[in-house]
């Protein structure tokens, strides 16, 4: 370990934790979200400079470091609206015995029973009690796809390259510290929806966990943060 390793480390630390203090007065939600989801990206690219793509490295970063119980359980209701999108499901390489499992575990959850009711996400399933050893190729990717790790990474996206959040769920109180959801009426033709919402606040507690974890593996590991980022008058 170089002499000025360690106050680089306190740097880059101190730099991510004194924009994260900022983030708060925000008064725009939006514009509060798209930076938390900029700042994971960076983290990201920072702990995994070797790994080509950017979803890749920022499930990685969720997963491990976020000390989110629920980043690697499957969004059941999200799972099912990806298989409605087919009109023809197994032609689409889902079998049948998959589609059932899921619409079990979606009348489960999200049924009459629970209409009205705002639902944690400790509902959801993990990825293995909705597979199998005979699951095909396109099952694993859908349930890989809408697990909550993965369903961030969309919602970034989306806050990132269209200005929005994605769905149409309502933060009811912008104090709320966990992920939730809610049904919403579809006034077109009558059905409700279930719309996933990841709250502002509980965006902003991803952060320092994450940052502590980091920041441990930095200095147990001798690396250089900053040397997964180019610096300099080119941009390329």
């Amino acid at each position: 370990m170089s002499s000025n390793l360690p106050d680089e480390i306190a740097n880059y630390f101190s730099h991510f934790r004194s924009e994260h203090e900022k983030l708060p007065h925000l008064q725009h939600r939006l514009h509060c979200k798209l930076l938390v989801v900029a700042m994971l990206s960076s983290l990201a690219e920072g702990r995994y400079p070797d790994v080509s793509r950017d979803k890749t490295k920022f499930v990685k970063l969720i997963e491990t470091y976020a000390k989110w119980s629920n980043a690697t359980s499957v969004s059941v209701s999200q799972l099912e609206m990806q298989i409605k999108k087919h009109e023809n499901v197994v032609a689409s390489g889902l079998s049948v015995d998959f589609v059932d499992n899921i619409s079990v575990h979606h009348a489960r959850s999200h049924g009459p029973h629970n209409q009205g009711r705002i639902l944690g996400l400790d509902i959801d399933p993990t990825p293995e009690s909705l597979l199998s050893e005979s699951s095909t190729k396109y099952e694993k990717e859908l349930v890989e796809g809408t697990k909550h790790s993965s369903l961030l990474y969309r919602y970034r996206c989306k806050l990132v390259h269209e200005f929005r959040e994605p769905g149409h769920g309502f933060e009811f109180d912008q104090r709320c510290e966990s992920p939730f959801y809610h049904s919403a009426p579809n006034f077109y033709d009558q059905s409700e929806t279930i719309e996933l919402v990841y709250p502002k606040q509980w965006l902003l507690d991803l952060i320092p966990p994450i940052l502590t974890g980091l920041e441990t593996y930095y200095i147990d590991a001798g690396i250089n943060p900053y040397d997964s980022y180019n610096f300099g008058s080119p941009w390329c």
